[in-house]
């Protein structure tokens, strides 16, 4: 949806400035929604940039399942099995970017692919169970 789009951008990306995810998401939503919708876009994007404090702390007030984005049997099933303490940090580990896989191609070298990362300052390791692949870290 263009409204997630936009909060996201507003939100999460900080190389871009707040005037310019709203302009380019409602310019991007002009040739999939009517006029009317286009400007009741815009106004939430501007409102929510301008409140972003304000729903922040609303956010981080909410229930689990919406801070977290997890349903409320997940949440309840992972709070019978590993308990109340443990489980804002599960949640937090469920929402992080899982490492990207790479399969090499047969005769490859996986140090020579580890070393070229490496001087690229990507953070890469073999995998642990594939011999002949390797896991590069995103976070």
């Amino acid at each position: 949806s263009w409204l997630m789009l936009g909060l996201y951008q507003l939100y999460f990306l900080d190389g871009v400035a707040d005037y310019a995810a709203v302009n380019e998401t409602t310019e991007a939503a002009k040739g999939a929604m009517d006029p009317f919708r286009v400007k009741f876009l815009h106004a939430i994007l501007r409102n929510a940039g301008r409140d972003e404090e304000a729903v922040r702390k609303d956010l981080a007030e909410a229930a689990p399942n919406v801070r977290f984005s997890h349903p409320k049997r997940l949440l309840k099933r992972w709070t019978e099995t590993f308990g109340e303490a443990r489980l804002e940090a599960l949640c937090r580990w469920n929402n992080t970017r899982a490492p990207v896989v790479r399969r090499l191609r047969k005769g490859a070298s996986v140090d020579a692919y580890l070393a070229e990362l490496a001087s690229r300052d990507i953070d890469a390791h073999a995998h642990a169970r594939l011999r002949w692949c390797v896991c590069v870290c995103l976070n």
